[in-house]
């Protein structure tokens, strides 16, 4: 059928679905058990996000799976920064499954 008239593609060289497209890759090399390969994605959606307020506010957790990312790959001083750096941003951390869950718990017993 014809296209909804109330759907849009989005601009892709706008912001948000530039850092989205770096998140979904991300995650997915995350999913594979890949955190090196994550970083590249994760480390470009945090640059962009340090960079610009309304990612902060529409991306207020996901920082926190570039803080995994590093810590995954054994760069526990990376990972620490990111956690130091984002706190100031968001209240709460809403982890997305229970392995993601996990991780987190032990790395912030690492960092503590």
């Amino acid at each position: 059928g014809p296209p909804s008239p109330h759907m849009a593609p989005s601009d892709p060289d706008h912001p948000i679905p530039k850092a989205e497209a770096l998140l979904v890759a991300g995650y997915a090399a995350l999913d594979r058990g890949d955190p090196a390969a994550a970083l590249q994605p994760l480390t470009a959606f945090w640059k962009a996000w340090l960079a610009d307020p309304n990612l902060q506010y529409t991306y207020n957790e996901q920082p926190c799976m570039v803080g995994l990312a590093y810590g995954l790959a054994g760069r526990m001083a990376d990972a620490e920064a990111v956690f130091n750096n984002t706190s100031k941003h968001f209240q709460t951390v809403t982890p997305v499954g229970e392995q993601p869950a996990r991780y987190i718990v032990e790395m912030a017993a690492a960092i503590a």
